[in-house]
């Protein structure tokens, strides 16, 4: 069976402009004698990022099923079937369905399967395959299309739960709704074909995958594009371009792989792919938002010199206005030869007056700076973009402008990163002289010189206690077994407590790792911190659970009584949970003057009644 991936760049909610490209690619792949084309997750309703809150998704969501009526009503004529995915963000959940569009109908796949498993389930049936919709064991809609079996999941959790059925399709279709990650090579998808797990879950399905991703940027979530079609022994049938629109087609039942040259982007350097996919976020954003210009401040640190050149890159050097805070020749070549409009204000302050409580400090000038950054970007209807890093983020050094409309490019990426990335946009085109290579601002290391020879060795490792923590949520025990010295770990992390009240206000950026650090859970007004726990004899929940068992269950010659400990108090706990959900039903019978109150018996002699005018329940529903 011949398939169509449309591997296309759309805007969320621009319902008409991405019909019209929808009913383009599906006529072009049709005219190829394709049966089947696959749209990527976010076409018609965006990524995650972009969904609406529970007041009006609904209103957003019929607006896209109109849309796809639309479309399903201008290919109805055309011999080729169509799979449109859907999701919205209720208040407890995700719901995401693949729609397949034939001949002017649509079907909810997901839907189609469930209602199809509750009928089976009326009837006393099994799921039978010879169904065009049903459930594998392990909950993965099957469908059928011009008499192909195909499943279809859109995370990685869902490909794994498929692999461990039997289930024999033609096809499993991967709409991933996770967008790029740049460590993870399964994110990277045909890029990233030589190191991720792809081939290896088509060997052990012995059929193949088709995998459909977007491009572009969608609010803070960038997608590859990189889409492909694999079957097993490591044969690739088709793949898309990194980050560009394409029709990507394929002959499932093929078993020869694509000559070499039509892969060369199998197994790509992940630094260029990362600053391609920062500039046509940043590209997509400006344009998404409204904007024409940007704003940067260049203070002459290899951090803004990299962030005027991806403005460069991204909406062109008419379009970048940049605050200029040095005078030394290397900022002014970089900017001479990017050919931006530059501003370069008069930033001395007065001279404090004695007894004057403001004193001339590099924090002070760069408020400053700040403010007038904040008047040129106002002045010129632009979006400012700040050079703040993770690292920076993380620790409350960031930048402290306030302002409606600013972005932070590299703000996932940890400090270490974005010096790598300035070497690669120099590989590019050598635009930032190598003297300005050694200024990155960090003098918290001086406490920390056992982490390396160099700034540069010390910031890497520092670096990477603050990845452990942040992004894969490793313990202070975890981190510690890493490295030599565990009060450098402590030291570190000391350092990212005490920048807890920091992390609520950080600037919103690119979503580029597994966890940013917004999601780091901070905890706010608390004295303890992790510390090391070998050797203290720490008892474990259950032995907990029965010493308090122990002592509740004596009687008054301090002797046990014989009963199923753990089940007495675990029936307990039930009972407290019970209890908490019922609450506000339970006050809502006071205030109409009902008593609905009932006695329980926890055993030993413990009983209670619920119910009670006055009753406050202490407990949470955990």
């Amino acid at each position: 069976m011949k398939v169509s991936i449309a591997q296309i760049a759309t805007v969320a909610g621009d319902f008409e402009d991405t019909v019209g490209k929808m009913v383009r690619y599906a006529k072009q792949a049709c005219a190829q004698g394709s049966k089947l084309i696959v749209y990527p997750y976010a076409t018609l309703t965006g990524s995650q990022s972009q969904f609406f809150d529970e007041a009006v998704s609904e209103h957003f969501l019929d607006d896209a099923v109109h849309a796809l009526y639309d479309f399903s009503q201008q290919i109805k004529h055309l011999e080729i079937a169509a799979l449109v995915p859907l999701s919205y963000q209720t208040e407890s959940s995700l719901i995401t369905d693949a729609v397949l569009v034939h001949h002017g109908d649509l079907t909810p796949i997901r839907s189609a399967c469930l209602a199809r498993a509750m009928q089976q389930l009326t009837e006393d049936k099994d799921s039978d395959s010879e169904d065009d919709y049903y459930l594998s064991d392990n909950g993965v809609a099957i469908f059928t299309v011009d008499g192909a079996r195909c499943g279809v999941v859109f995370t990685v959790d869902e490909m794994d739960q498929h692999l461990d059925t039997d289930e024999k399709l033609d096809m499993l279709i991967f709409i991933p709704f996770d967008s790029f990650i740049y460590s993870d090579a399964n994110a990277q998808l045909a890029v990233g074909l030589g190191a991720n797990d792809y081939f290896e879950e088509v060997d052990t399905l012995g059929y193949p995958m088709v995998c459909a991703s977007g491009v572009g940027g969608y609010g803070e979530d960038i997608f590859p594009g990189s889409s492909f079609i694999i079957a097993p022994h490591q044969t690739v049938i088709s793949i898309g371009p990194f980050l560009e629109e394409a029709l990507v087609t394929g002959e499932t039942a093929q078993t020869e792989s694509l000559p070499s040259h039509l892969t060369w982007e199998i197994g790509a350097p992940v630094e260029p792919m990362l600053y391609d996919a920062l500039v046509t976020g940043t590209t997509d954003l400006v344009r998404q938002q409204g904007f024409e210009t940007v704003a940067v401040r260049v203070d002459g640190s290899l951090a803004s010199l990299l962030l005027v050149c991806l403005a460069v890159d991204a909406v062109g050097p008419l379009n970048v206005r940049a605050l200029v805070c040095s005078d030394d020749p290397e900022t002014k070549s970089v900017i001479t030869n990017l050919r931006v409009d530059t501003r370069t204000p008069d930033f001395r302050l007065p001279i404090p007056q004695p007894h004057a409580w403001a004193r001339y400090t590099d924090e002070l000038l760069q408020s400053v700076q700040e403010a007038f950054l904040a008047e040129l970007a106002r002045e010129n209807d632009s979006l400012i973009l700040l050079a703040d890093d993770k690292t920076s983020l993380a620790l409350g050094k960031g930048s402290t402008l306030r302002y409606p409309y600013l972005w932070a490019p590299f703000g996932d990426l940890f400090m270490n990163e974005v010096l790598n990335l300035a070497q690669t946009r120099n590989e590019m085109s050598p635009v930032i002289p190598q003297a300005c290579f050694g200024r990155y601002g960090c003098p918290w290391l001086d406490r920390f010189e056992s982490l390396g020879a160099n700034d540069r060795e010390r910031l890497e490792q520092f670096d990477s206690i603050l990845l452990m923590r942040v992004e894969l949520g490793m313990d202070f025990e975890e981190i510690s077994s890493y490295f030599e010295d565990p009060s450098v770990v402590r030291g570190v992390l000391d350092l990212l407590d005490q920048a807890t009240m920091a992390h609520f206000t950080v600037p919103p950026t690119f979503a580029l790792s597994d966890r940013m650090l917004r999601d780091y859970a901070s905890s706010l007004g608390v004295a303890w911190h992790d510390h090391a726990r070998k050797n203290q004899g720490t008892l474990d929940i259950q032995s907990l659970l029965k010493k308090v068992i122990d002592a509740i269950n004596e009687d008054d010659s301090g002797r046990q009584r014989p009963l199923n400990e753990m089940k007495a108090f675990q029936d307990a706990l039930d009972m407290i949970r019970d209890m908490s959900e019922r609450q506000d039903d339970e006050r809502e019978d006071q205030d109409n003057g009902n008593d609905n109150g009932v006695n329980i018996d926890l055993g030993n002699g413990l009983n209670f009644r619920t119910g009670l005018s006055g009753w406050e329940n202490p407990f949470s529903e955990n």
